[in-house]
């Protein structure tokens, strides 16, 4: 399988953290009142370094992240792991990047 595109680039998601327009992004607070306002597990595709699925796991929701960029994932991942333990339990992060053996594969 392919690396991710956003894999190509060495610290990506140092690059995407710093990049000021990305940081005064006015978004996150709707998605967490969203995730406030649902009864489960939230998903978020394309989770990266966490500047969404982090503020919705300090508002005490929980939430699954995944992505296809490894580099983005360990980013998110060590920022989790500087986030408290209630944080940190109510997160979970998986890679979209996995293969498919050819007998789980369905045929038609």
């Amino acid at each position: 399988m392919a690396p991710s595109s956003y894999d190509a680039i060495p610290d990506f998601g140092l690059l995407y953290d710093s990049v000021p327009l990305y940081a005064a992004r006015q978004d996150v607070g709707f998605y967490v009142e969203e995730a406030r306002a649902r009864a489960g597990t939230v998903l978020e595709v394309g989770c990266g370094t966490g500047r969404i699925l982090l503020p919705i796991a300090r508002a005490g929701c929980s939430i699954t992240g995944i992505d296809g960029s490894k580099q983005m994932l360990e980013r998110c991942r060590a920022k989790l792991a500087a986030e408290p333990p209630a944080v940190q339990g109510a997160s979970d992060l998986h890679s979209t990047r996995c293969a498919i053996s050819p007998s789980a594969r369905r045929t038609r």
